[in-house]
């Protein structure tokens, strides 16, 4: 066994656990100010840190699974799976808010984005019931249901909706955004995709975490721009805000 569960290796969830925790962490001290894009942000890498917290207490129950304990077990892997796609849809949010100069389209973006989330949690919290993602059988232990791969699914919808809506507003973006977006659900698929053909390798985590570093350090980190005597934007800073209200391209 090599750092991890009944040989689930999880070093890539204590990878992106931590590294969202000190994102986290960092996002909370640089910011004097809030606007709609950081609370989104902060959302996205704290959905990341308890996704991956949740996984790897999940996986321990797995591999520890008794009898007596299948209630407690089913409701730590249920908390997983709540969490698991919140970085995704954020991000997507996250990505049309930021493309999006109508606010009319991001409002039916983030109304179909709200929708899909909220049936996929809804299942979620009836599978305790029903056992359609996975269920806890007394001898085999932890199961798969019939609608396992619902989480990979969506996690590539929210993916090429990233994409998409990149490509289609790539006029309001500085290149090395559109860059970012196009990247970033590229390589978190393929992170996925290791998932799917090898379950005992968990790098869930590790795909939400890839979206959230590449956004920290092009976009989120453009932002700091802390005058630390004031603990306000220094104003080269709004100046640029005020460029980008009045109908400029985004991060000059």
């Amino acid at each position: 066994m090599e750092f991890g569960f009944a040989n689930y290796y999880i070093i890539g969830e204590f990878i992106a656990c931590w590294g969202s925790l000190l994102i986290i962490v960092t996002t909370l001290l640089s910011y004097a100010m809030y606007d709609r894009r950081q609370r989104m942000f902060l959302i996205a890498a704290t959905g990341t840190f308890f996704a991956s917290f949740f996984n790897i207490l999940s996986v321990r129950c797995i591999a520890h699974y008794t009898l007596q304990n299948a209630h407690i077990f089913t409701f730590i892997t249920t908390l997983y799976f709540l969490f698991l796609l919140i970085c995704p849809f954020v991000m997507s949010s996250y990505a049309c808010d930021m493309a999006f100069q109508n606010s009319k389209r991001k409002k039916i973006f983030f109304c179909i984005g709200g929708f899909i989330q909220s049936l996929y949690m809804l299942i979620v919290l009836i599978n305790i019931k029903t056992g359609w993602i996975f269920y806890y059988d007394p001898v085999a232990g932890y199961t798969r249901g019939p609608l396992k791969n619902i989480t990979y699914i969506l996690t590539a919808i929210y993916g090429l909706a990233i994409v998409l809506i990149v490509f289609i507003q790539r006029k309001f973006l500085a290149r090395r955004i559109i860059w970012v977006f196009v990247l970033y659900p590229f390589i978190s698929f393929c992170f996925v995709i290791i998932q799917f053909f090898y379950p005992r390798i968990l790098l869930t985590g590790v795909a939400s975490f890839t979206s959230v570093l590449f956004a920290y350090l092009t976009i989120q980190s453009y932002s700091m721009e802390i005058n630390f005597a004031t603990g306000l934007m220094n104003e080269s800073r709004l100046k640029k805000d005020l460029l980008c209200r009045d109908g400029a391209v985004f991060f000059m």
